[in-house]
């Protein structure tokens, strides 16, 4: 499972600084197997230093951080990546809509849309659980 999660206002808060367990769940993730990568609006160089640096005083692999080029949209890039799970907040790309919204109808994606600043503490250690939600809502409709 590959899941893909925007590190703004999840993971780091505007001052780099990690919010609530959303650390640690991510290495329980990444143990578990999960195959755990990044997306961030920054793209200047020293701004994406600052966020590696944190990552990496924080414990978090910087091995897969996405950074927009130019003006490549965050929906291509999460074509290009094509994760099982996206993690975003509703305004994590900076537009109106999600970038979930802007998927594709035929995307294989399973969306995840958190409050700014929430983290990811709602979210269960078992990252099966990232899926097994959408199945039980689907069963339940």
């Amino acid at each position: 499972m590959k899941v893909l999660i925007f590190l703004g206002d999840i993971i780091f808060d505007s001052n780099n600084k990690p919010i609530g367990n959303a650390v640690r769940k991510i290495n329980t993730w990444i143990e578990a197997g999960v195959d755990v990568q990044y997306l961030t609006k920054r793209h200047g160089f020293m701004d994406l230093k600052a966020l590696k640096d944190s990552c990496k005083s924080n414990g978090l692999n910087t091995e897969h951080i996405h950074a927009r080029l130019g003006d490549m949209s965050f929906v291509k890039m999460v074509e290009d990546i094509k994760p099982t799970v996206l993690i975003e907040t509703k305004d994590s790309s900076g537009k109106e809509k999600s970038v979930s919204e802007r998927l594709g109808a035929d995307s294989k994606v399973k969306s995840i849309i958190l409050e700014a600043g929430a983290g990811l503490s709602i979210l269960d250690d078992n990252p099966e659980e990232l899926l097994i939600e959408d199945e039980k809502e689907e069963s339940e409709a």
